[in-house]
């Protein structure tokens, strides 16, 4: 019998052999993919979508949990290309977005 998405990521969360849960988006039309993602715990969002973690990652200073792969890849593409970051923005599938002189 298959569980809803919401229980399996629950049961992740409890299992102390998964260290980090990941969310391949996007989900199909009948799962909400923020009740699924909600129900990642913060030591486990490896994505580093929980509101917390995005609150940390835009703001300067603070210290996410996670980077999650597209900043911290366009963030050393840009440094490695000498490219100006003044403007370029960063943008997941979440519709983060956040100058990349400020995310860490």
């Amino acid at each position: 019998m298959l569980l809803p998405p919401r229980q399996v990521v629950e049961g992740f969360n409890r299992d102390p052999e998964v260290h980090g849960i990941l969310v391949q988006l996007p989900l199909p039309p009948h799962v909400s993919e923020a009740r699924v993602l909600d129900a990642i715990s913060l030591e486990k969002d490896v994505d580093g979508f929980s509101p917390a973690n995005v609150g940390a990652l835009a703001m300067r200073g603070r210290e996410p949990l996670y980077v999650s792969c597209t900043p911290k890849v366009r963030r050393r593409a840009a440094a490695d290309t000498g490219l100006l970051v003044d403007d370029m923005l960063l943008r997941d599938t979440q519709k983060l977005c956040c100058p990349v002189f400020t995310c860490p």
